[in-house]
Protein backbone atom coordinates (compact mmCIF):
# COMPACT_ATOMS: atom_id res chain seq x y z
CA UNK A 1 0.00 0.00 0.00
CA UNK A 2 2.93 2.36 0.70
CA UNK A 3 4.47 1.87 -2.53
CA UNK A 4 1.04 3.01 -4.31
CA UNK A 5 0.80 5.73 -2.06
CA UNK A 6 4.53 6.95 -3.42
CA UNK A 7 3.96 6.04 -6.81
CA UNK A 8 1.01 8.54 -6.94
CA UNK A 9 2.49 11.18 -5.00
CA UNK A 10 5.44 11.19 -7.48
CA UNK A 11 2.98 11.46 -10.23
CA UNK A 12 0.97 14.25 -9.03
CA UNK A 13 4.74 16.10 -8.79
CA UNK A 14 5.39 15.42 -12.04
CA UNK A 15 1.99 16.50 -13.48
CA UNK A 16 2.16 19.63 -11.13
CA UNK A 17 6.14 20.24 -12.64
CA UNK A 18 4.87 19.73 -16.26
CA UNK A 19 2.06 22.43 -15.50
CA UNK A 20 4.19 24.53 -13.98
CA UNK A 21 6.72 24.40 -17.48
CA UNK A 22 3.69 24.60 -19.53
CA UNK A 23 2.56 28.08 -17.92
CA UNK A 24 6.15 29.35 -18.15
CA UNK A 25 6.11 28.98 -21.70
CA UNK A 26 2.66 30.31 -22.11
CA UNK A 27 3.73 33.19 -20.64
CA UNK A 28 7.07 34.20 -22.57
CA UNK A 29 5.27 33.25 -25.47
CA UNK A 30 2.15 35.68 -24.93
CA UNK A 31 5.07 38.01 -24.19
CA UNK A 32 6.39 37.78 -27.51
CA UNK A 33 3.19 37.74 -29.03
CA UNK A 34 2.37 41.13 -27.94
CA UNK A 35 6.06 42.43 -28.56
CA UNK A 36 5.46 40.95 -32.26
CA UNK A 37 1.83 42.88 -32.09
CA UNK A 38 3.15 46.23 -31.00
CA UNK A 39 5.89 46.74 -33.43
CA UNK A 40 3.89 45.55 -36.34
CA UNK A 41 1.66 48.61 -35.56
CA UNK A 42 4.48 50.93 -34.47
CA UNK A 43 5.60 50.46 -38.28
CA UNK A 44 2.06 50.46 -39.85
CA UNK A 45 2.17 53.99 -38.73
CA UNK A 46 6.14 54.65 -39.11
CA UNK A 47 5.07 53.54 -43.23
CA UNK A 48 2.00 55.76 -43.19
CA UNK A 49 4.31 58.41 -41.78
CA UNK A 50 6.97 58.10 -44.09
CA UNK A 51 3.94 57.86 -47.20
CA UNK A 52 2.70 61.43 -45.81
CA UNK A 53 5.75 62.58 -46.15
CA UNK A 54 6.92 61.89 -49.63
CA UNK A 55 3.93 62.91 -50.78
CA UNK A 56 4.17 66.16 -49.06
CA UNK A 57 7.71 66.68 -50.18
CA UNK A 58 6.19 65.98 -53.74
CA UNK A 59 4.12 69.21 -53.10
CA UNK A 60 6.32 71.10 -51.89
CA UNK A 61 8.46 70.50 -55.10
CA UNK A 62 5.73 70.70 -57.48
CA UNK A 63 4.74 74.20 -55.72
CA UNK A 64 7.65 76.10 -56.50
CA UNK A 65 6.99 78.99 -54.68
CA UNK A 66 9.48 81.83 -53.64
CA UNK A 67 8.27 82.51 -50.16
CA UNK A 68 7.20 80.65 -47.60
CA UNK A 69 3.60 82.11 -47.90
CA UNK A 70 3.00 80.91 -51.23
CA UNK A 71 4.47 77.39 -50.19
CA UNK A 72 2.18 77.94 -47.17
CA UNK A 73 -0.95 78.67 -49.43
CA UNK A 74 -0.20 75.95 -52.00
CA UNK A 75 0.09 73.40 -49.23
CA UNK A 76 -3.48 74.62 -47.82
CA UNK A 77 -5.09 73.65 -51.50
CA UNK A 78 -3.15 70.71 -52.15
CA UNK A 79 -4.30 69.69 -48.79
CA UNK A 80 -8.29 70.92 -49.19
CA UNK A 81 -8.19 69.27 -52.33
CA UNK A 82 -7.56 65.94 -51.01
CA UNK A 83 -10.19 66.45 -48.35
CA UNK A 84 -8.27 66.93 -45.54
CA UNK A 85 -8.86 70.04 -43.29
CA UNK A 86 -5.70 71.86 -42.72
CA UNK A 87 -4.86 73.88 -39.58
CA UNK A 88 -2.29 76.72 -39.48
CA UNK A 89 -0.67 77.47 -36.36
CA UNK A 90 1.45 80.52 -36.36
CA UNK A 91 4.77 79.77 -34.53
CA UNK A 92 7.94 81.86 -33.31
CA UNK A 93 9.43 80.93 -37.21
CA UNK A 94 6.33 81.34 -39.20
CA UNK A 95 3.75 78.81 -39.34
CA UNK A 96 2.81 75.15 -38.58
CA UNK A 97 -0.11 73.79 -41.13
CA UNK A 98 -1.25 70.12 -39.40
CA UNK A 99 -3.54 67.60 -40.90
CA UNK A 100 -5.46 65.35 -38.63
CA UNK A 101 -6.22 61.61 -39.64
CA UNK A 102 -8.10 58.99 -37.92
CA UNK A 103 -6.91 55.98 -35.68
CA UNK A 104 -7.09 53.75 -38.60
CA UNK A 105 -5.72 56.22 -40.91
CA UNK A 106 -8.75 57.90 -42.34
CA UNK A 107 -8.93 61.45 -43.32
CA UNK A 108 -10.54 63.67 -40.80
CA UNK A 109 -12.54 66.87 -42.09
CA UNK A 110 -11.61 68.18 -38.53
CA UNK A 111 -9.58 68.30 -35.49
CA UNK A 112 -12.77 66.99 -33.49
CA UNK A 113 -13.13 63.88 -35.60
CA UNK A 114 -9.57 62.51 -34.46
Amino acid sequence: MNKRSSKTSLFLMELILALLLFAVCAAVCTKLFVATHLREKEATELQFALTSLQTTTARIRAARATTKEDLQEALVTYFKRDGLAPCVFPTSEGSEILVFYTEDFQKATSPKDV
